[in-house]
């Protein structure tokens, strides 16, 4: 009996922080941040063009689970970088991990961004003291 002759080439996995890695790292330290008054998500999905896409979602559980979407970065299944970023209307173009990087602390220092983390936290907090045990 023939073997079946292997074709596929040798697969190596370097360990890279991925756009979907730092999203999520970026979520949870909010979480910590605020006392999990505001939790951040990342759901994953595929783009109409074929790309993966990443919503970031900002969600106040006390707020009737209030969900915001805050941004959406699309990326190729063949390269992570460059990728692009949806925020605010506005497409913005990112070239690798640094930018990446870069490009999310604007969006997380943006003042419409902040405005709107206030007022999660601030009706969070408000529902947390009528109601302490619903946290």
């Amino acid at each position: 009996m023939t073997e079946t002759p292997d074709l596929w080439p040798d697969l190596h996995a370097e360990k890279i922080n991925t756009p979907k890695t730092i999203l999520s790292e970026q979520a949870a330290l909010l979480g910590k941040k605020t006392n999990n008054l505001i939790a951040a998500e990342v759901v994953s999905g595929k783009a109409s063009d074929g790309r993966f896409v990443l919503f970031f979602r900002l969600n106040a559980p006390l707020l009737e689970n209030y969900t915001y979407e805050l941004f959406t970065l699309y990326y190729s299944i063949t390269l992570l970088y460059p990728c692009e970023i949806q925020f605010r209307y506005k497409k913005i173009s990112v070239e690798s991990e640094k930018d990446l990087i870069g490009k999310l602390k604007e969006i997380f220092n943006d003042q419409e961004t902040k405005n709107i983390l206030a007022s999660l936290y601030s009706q969070s907090m408000i529902e947390q003291q009528k109601n302490p045990y619903k946290s």
